[in-house]
């Protein structure tokens, strides 16, 4: 659309862990991480899709980590856009070395916001668009048996109405695998539309 909407869902999967624990062996060799391993795999996927070797995802990084003393209290997400460019025809396994190698050193620049990017940059700004990256992506761990005194904590994801990027991919790992929770723009995707691309994505 001509100018940006926000409405938005999420929608989930989930992969066993079994193939988790597949996915982690076939890293170990080249000193990828799961992370590592998931996000190449995210951008080849939505490369073949859009036809492009060119995919930035914005991963988000701790901001409690710049505060000095831990003043300050909250939500501190500062998101870090990574490009590793691939070409379709080549092994998933050279990108994955790339990939590894990029991520690790882009994490050296987490305290480099989007929006100082996109000024020092002088990136084009248009209402229809996010500058950048409209994808993002990000792994997380939930611990199994949670407990505060007697209660106990299950995590689900928190379904959402309005989103900020286009597409969000946030898996959570646990003992039963992973699960991937998926929110969306709905005025670009539809819910069966995301399902399909989970699927290519396992």
């Amino acid at each position: 659309p001509a100018a940006r909407a926000w409405e938005g869902a999420t929608t989930s999967a989930h992969l066993p862990a079994d193939l988790v624990k597949r996915l982690r062996r076939a890293g170990a060799p080249m000193g990828a991480t799961l992370f590592s391993m998931l996000f190449a795999s995210l951008q080849i996927t939505l490369g073949r899709l859009a036809g492009t070797g060119q995919v930035v995802l914005g991963v988000p990084t701790a901001g409690q980590a710049l505060a000095p003393q831990n003043e300050v209290v909250g939500h501190l997400v500062n998101f870090l856009p990574i490009r590793v460019d691939f070409d379709a025809a080549e092994p998933a396994r050279a990108h994955l070395a790339r990939v590894a190698d990029t991520v690790m050193a882009a994490m050296e620049h987490g305290d480099t916001t989007l929006g100082t990017l996109v000024q020092d940059l002088d990136v084009p700004r248009t209402l229809s668009r996010l500058p950048i990256t409209e994808i993002q992506f990000n792994l997380e761990r939930v611990p199994d048996g949670l407990t505060f005194g007697a209660a106990r904590a299950t995590m689900r994801a928190n379904p959402k109405a309005a989103v900020n990027f286009d597409l969000f991919f946030n898996m959570v790992e646990s003992r039963a695998g992973l699960r991937i929770d998926v929110d969306y723009n709905t005025a670009l995707y539809d819910e069966a539309t995301i399902h399909g691309w989970i699927g290519h994505l396992a």
